[in-house]
C-alpha cells in the first residue's frame, strides 16, 4: 500500500536542512553561525525544533554527524574553510538529490488531475551535446510520474506545468521543450 504523505529519510532531512542554511550566493555558513541564525529566523523554526531534538539525544547527535560524514564521502557535500569558520557547500550530486526530494514533495502535494480527462503532453528535442541534461529531464519526468509514449514524448494527467517550467529553467533546456494540453490519446 502506498503512503499518501511524503516522509523524507534522515539523509533527505539533513540535505533540506543544509539547503536552507547555505547562503546561495556561493558562500557558505559555518555550523555555529547557522545555529545562531536559526534563533532569529522564524521561517527556520521547523529546522530549529528538529535540530534541538537531535542535539539533546546522544545517539541522534552521533547519527547527525555520521550522516554528514557519509554525505561528504559520497560527494553530496563539501566542507569549505573560510577564515577560521568551516562551512558546507553542495556538489552536483547533492544538488540532484535535492531536486529529487523537491519532486517527491511536489508529487505528493498535487492531487488535482486535469479537468475533463485531459492530459499534459511534454515533448522535447534536446541536442546531443546536451545529452546529460536530456537524461536528467527524463529522470525528473519519471519522478513526477509522467508516462513515456516515445523516447521524447511524455504525458501525465496531473496539472504540473508550473513546477515543470521551474525545473526546465533550472536545467536550462526550456527552449527545447514544448507542452500541449491534449483532450484524448488513442492507439492507432
Amino acid at each position: 500500500m502506498k503512503k499518501n504523505n511524503f516522509e523524507p529519510t534522515f539523509i533527505d532531512q539533513l540535505l533540506l536542512f543544509l539547503a536552507d542554511i547555505i547562503d546561495f550566493n556561493l558562500t557558505t555558513r559555518s555550523f555555529n553561525k547557522s545555529f545562531l541564525y536559526f534563533a532569529g529566523d522564524p521561517s527556520l523554526r521547523k529546522h530549529r525544533k528538529w535540530l534541538e531534538d537531535i542535539m539533546r539525544n546522544k545517539r541522534k547527535k552521533q547519527k547527525f554527524f555520521s550522516t554528514l560524514y557519509y554525505l561528504k564521502n559520497r560527494k553530496f557535500i563539501k566542507y569549505i574553510n573560510r577564515g577560521n569558520a568551516r562551512g558546507v557547500t553542495f556538489l552536483e550530486r547533492g544538488d540532484q538529490r535535492l531536486i529529487q526530494i523537491n519532486a517527491k514533495e511536489e508529487r505528493m502535494k498535487r492531487k488535482e488531475k486535469l479537468s475533463n480527462g485531459e492530459w499534459i503532453m511534454v515533448f522535447f528535442d534536446i541536442p546531443e551535446k546536451l545529452k546529460s541534461k536530456r537524461n536528467t529531464l527524463r529522470r525528473r519526468l519519471k519522478e513526477l510520474e509522467f508516462q513515456q509514449l516515445q523516447k521524447s514524448i511524455w504525458i501525465t494527467r496531473y496539472d504540473i506545468v508550473d513546477f515543470l517550467k521551474k525545473e526546465l529553467k533550472e536545467l536550462e533546456v526550456g527552449s527545447f521543450v514544448k507542452f500541449l494540453v491534449v483532450k484524448e490519446i488513442n492507439d492507432v
